[in-house]
């Protein structure tokens, strides 16, 4: 048998009553009858109230201590009764809502955080315009791609060559944009899991082999046999543009990518014998569009470091570097380890 509560005598049982609330779109959503009672609520409605939903339902505006409770009861009536829409405050702590009339005499208020409908435009515009500029970026890469096979003379091979580079430079500088401002506006939220070290490390050799012994350098990985809580996508994004920039600011010697245990931390590094940065640059180093000597300007966009800086903080891993000038640099970050399983022996004696 079912237990109702007070209020629900509108035609439908809750889980009905339910179908049509989530049909009604929005965050945060709650069902009311005539008379202003909750009759269901999700969980971003409730917890704006600083409860669960099955605290609220049941609850009139004003027993659930919503401000304006006895002004709203009365617009919830007449919105029930003339089956119109209407936009108030207050009816939320941080956001106004929408009251309107459903066909089964009960009225739906949805929730508009300003906040949140900030976040959802951002989000809207960025996945636009990503979508929008892979469609000339990826023809300009045909084009080009077909312009090299019918291209022989020499001279005329050069240009081409040059501008597949200032468009594969380009490509990276816009990716690198969006990036930072997907970052920036709050859009990118980790996935933890277990995560093996050596795993990604393989990744990362496997990735930047090729590129670091076109420099005529060498790339170690010194394997770790750990395990850490993170997200894999993101980690490997941050160490990408780690190495990536050790690398290219690297002319002799080369790049070593390893792991350090510090209590329950584990600490990646990775190591260059490159050209060092200036103590005077380090507090500013992850700064966007920070220049050494005018390096950004010449080997990159100065956006690598910045967004290894963003993704850090997305992760919650502690970035740190440390620099000799001429003698090269390390960029560290702590993640927290997975402990491994203790194994229990009985040592009691056998039989």
């Amino acid at each position: 048998m079912r237990n109702e509560r007070p209020g629900q005598s509108l035609a439908g049982s809750r889980e009905d009553l339910l179908d049509a609330l989530l049909a009604a779109g929005g965050d945060r959503l709650a069902m009311l009858d005539p008379a202003a009672r909750i009759l269901v609520a999700n969980r971003p409605f409730a917890a704006a109230l600083g409860r669960r939903s099955d605290e609220v339902e049941g609850l009139t505006l004003a027993e659930a201590g919503i401000p304006q409770a006895p002004a709203l009861t009365a617009l919830v009536g007449a919105v029930a009764a003339s089956g119109m829409a209407l936009t108030v405050g207050g009816l939320l702590p941080d956001g106004e809502v929408t009251l309107a009339a459903e066909s089964n005499g009960s009225v739906v208020v949805r929730g508009r955080n300003p906040e949140e409908e900030a976040r959802k435009v951002r989000s809207r515009f960025l996945s636009t315009a990503r979508h929008d500029l892979n469609q000339p970026i990826q023809a300009m890469q045909l084009f080009l791609h077909l312009l090299q096979a019918r291209t022989g003379d020499p001279q005329t091979r050069e240009i081409v060559d040059r501008l597949g580079q200032a468009l594969q430079g380009a490509e990276g500088f816009i990716r690198m944009v969006l990036d930072a401002a997907s970052l920036e506006a709050g859009l990118v939220r980790p996935e933890r899991g277990a995560v093996a070290i050596d795993d990604m490390f393989s990744v990362l050799l496997q990735e930047f082999e090729a590129k670091a012994e076109g420099k005529g350098l060498r790339l170690s990985v010194r394997p770790a046999e750990a395990t850490v809580t993170t997200d894999q996508a993101l980690l490997l994004r941050l160490l990408r543009h780690v190495v990536d920039n050790a690398i290219r600011y690297t002319e002799a010697g080369g790049v070593l990518i390893a792991a350090r245990r510090r209590g329950a931390l584990l600490r990646l590094e990775v190591w260059d014998t490159g050209l060092g940065i200036p103590e005077a640059d380090l507090p500013s180093l992850f700064d966007d569009f920070h220049q050494i000597d005018g390096r950004e300007r010449t080997k990159g966009h100065g956006f690598g470091l910045p967004l290894v800086r963003r993704l850090a903080a997305v992760l919650g891993h502690p970035v740190a570097v440390r620099s000799r000038l001429g003698r090269g640099t390390v960029v560290s970050l702590n993640i927290p380890l997975i402990a491994a399983p203790v194994l229990v022996l009985d040592d009691a004696p056998m039989a």
